[in-house]
């Protein structure tokens, strides 16, 4: 759960408009903005959901996202946004929510100490990481630490694909809501059940994964 303020790019978007912040570019990638989005890329690429939880207007995300595509993340990397005034820790309950996940599956960074607190005191649990550099600080240490983090983590071939195919259950929660009944949505996906025996350590992997799986 990044902010984008000062953790994505320098700058306050609001402020300084889409086209005033600093992001570094891919001819000095050891600048921090840029290099921190390449670490987020590369955990995305490899399965891991990346979420924005921002107090600001969608409408100045979009456009800074849309005016700056050099940068190395799109908006579209993100599986779940909110950009609104509402607590930080009331989003990401909702985002834990939607996208069935626990909290200490989770890593939040905030440039505020008071964010982090009013997060930190709802979610214990979550690891939470304060940094807020200038644009002019070259650090890979936020890389480093997630990238630490979710190294712990066992990745298979399917987690590659998590990113896409959480978007596409956001598009068959709007589609069931066209339906009159559960029955008749389910009947137009589909679906078919197929049932293998697991044959390498890949699989065994992916079935060790979805045993903890609530739903």
């Amino acid at each position: 759960f990044p902010s984008h303020d000062n953790r994505l790019w320098g700058g306050i978007a609001g402020e300084v408009g889409s086209s005033g912040i600093d992001i570094g570019d891919k001819n000095n990638p050891s600048l921090y903005f840029y290099q921190f989005q390449m670490d987020l890329l590369k955990l995305k690429n490899a399965g891991v959901l990346l979420t924005l939880v921002t107090k600001n207007s969608f409408e100045i995300l979009q456009e800074t996202f849309n005016s700056n595509r050099q940068m190395p993340l799109s908006i579209s990397d993100f599986v779940a946004i909110k950009s609104n005034w509402k607590p930080k820790s009331e989003n990401i309950r909702e985002i834990l929510r939607d996208l069935n996940l626990h909290e200490t599956a989770g890593v939040f960074i905030d440039d505020s100490e008071f964010e982090l607190s009013e997060v930190q005191s709802n979610f214990p649990n979550l690891l939470c990481l304060h940094k807020n550099y200038s644009s002019e600080h070259i650090s890979n240490m936020d890389g480093k630490l997630i990238s630490d983090f979710f190294k712990s983590k066992q990745f298979t071939t399917i987690d590659s694909k998590r990113n896409q195919m959480y978007i596409d259950e956001n598009s068959r929660k709007e589609s069931k809501n066209k339906f009159k009944s559960y029955q008749d949505f389910l009947n137009s996906l589909g679906m078919k059940i197929k049932i293998k025996r697991i044959k390498n350590q890949n699989q065994i992997a992916r079935a060790s994964q979805l045993s903890f799986r609530t739903n």
